[in-house]
């Protein structure tokens, strides 16, 4: 019997991607989109932040490992929703959020997203 993963689930990822780009307005790759998420999370050990979003991890750079296709996962599926949209560039393709996507952002009210905002800003401005 699978058990349904309460952590790095894939509408945990897709929530953090839309805050993400919400609060980051310029379209990203997904590695960038991985790389800010992962800073974002673990931004004390970056010295960003005054805390770990996630907890302390002493396993957080094995997690990086797999982080680029749950993240990619999440993508696709934001994608086929309609609340971000894929743009090709020269230098490869690259994500904005749409409207809806800002709604439900702009609707997601926890202390959770409040800190997860906070702290992207942070890591996109250091």
């Amino acid at each position: 019997m699978m058990m349904d993963r309460l952590f790095n689930s894939t509408l945990e990822n897709e929530l953090r991607i839309l805050l993400l780009l919400y609060e980051n307005r310029d379209v990203q790759s997904i590695d960038r989109i991985c790389a800010i998420d992962f800073i974002t999370l673990y931004s004390r050990v970056f010295e960003i932040g005054d805390y770990n979003l996630n907890g302390e991890n002493p396993f957080m750079f094995s997690e990086f490992a797999v982080k680029r296709e749950l993240i990619w996962e999440g993508i696709k599926d934001l994608v086929l929703r309609g609340l971000i949209l894929p743009l090709k560039e020269d230098s490869g393709i690259k994500y904005k959020i749409e409207y809806d996507g800002e709604k439900l952002c702009r609707d997601l009210d926890s202390s959770y997203a409040s800190k997860y905002r906070t702290m992207v800003y942070r890591v996109i401005s250091a």
